[in-house]
């Protein structure tokens, strides 16, 4: 069974003595366009089943706790797929990336809006994430299917640096709703290094919150982030 979301809206910052635009993507494009297809993304690997990743007419908004309205341009990501990778000698990841200047100090934030579509069949599953080069990957969220729930109408936010294994990623308690509209924060600070991140946060304010869940457990710190990257490996279905 597949797990569909939709994403729209995402951007990238390194933090120094402002805040610099890296990367800002609306997903403009031709409704029920591949992403692989479009200018600037590269998809590649085996899809065994679903639509992969296209260009949607579903459109976000989220509302912070200030009452601020964000509102997507008229089109999301649709991303709804099953890789048949088992390991390096099967098949391939089912990826799609999109580089931007690289960042070799500092942190570089991934601000985006995400929505399960339809009950959550799958157990776990990687989202948007950042990463070293397309085959180095970093800092990446995932959601989880609460188990206690058998509708699948709830899950919960997942964070790891490096395992592509739900087993090493640090999850979260808090259930979210599959009719909620979420913005997803991801930092990766270079310096520590750390993944973070945040869930809904307060827009506006000049102090950085707390984030949800933190992520210290990298023995190969990454020296550089110049990719947005989204993948699919085995059988972690999203």
């Amino acid at each position: 069974m597949k797990k569909l979301f939709s994403l729209f809206f995402l951007s990238l910052f390194i933090i120094s003595a402002h805040a610099d635009v890296l990367f800002m993507e609306e997903f403009n494009y031709t409704s029920g366009a591949a992403l692989g297809s479009v200018e600037g993304w590269t998809t590649e690997g085996d899809m065994t089943d679903g639509e992969g990743r296209i260009v949607n007419d579903l459109t976000l908004s989220y509302t912070d706790a200030a009452g601020e309205y964000i509102l997507s341009g008229g089109k999301s990501l649709k991303h709804n797929y099953a890789s048949n990778k088992i390991d390096n000698k099967n098949g391939k990841q089912y990826m799609s990336y999109h580089g931007f200047t690289k960042v070799e100090s500092g942190a570089v934030y991934l601000t985006y809006m995400f929505k399960a579509d339809g009950a959550q069949k799958q157990s776990n599953g990687e989202l948007l994430g950042l990463t070293s080069g397309v085959t180095n990957p970093t800092a990446r969220p995932w959601t989880g299917k609460i188990a206690s729930d058998a509708t699948g109408n709830t899950f919960r936010f997942g964070l790891t640096m490096r395992s592509g294994t739900s087993a090493d990623v640090v999850w979260g308690e808090t259930a979210y709703s599959i009719e909620d509209v979420i913005l997803v924060v991801l930092k990766y600070d270079l310096a520590s290094p750390k993944a973070s991140l945040f869930i809904n946060p307060t827009l506006g304010t000049t102090v950085e919150p707390t984030a949800d869940l933190v992520d210290t457990n990298d023995a190969d710190p990454r020296t550089n982030i110049d990719n947005v990257m989204f993948r699919n490996q085995g059988a972690s279905k999203s």
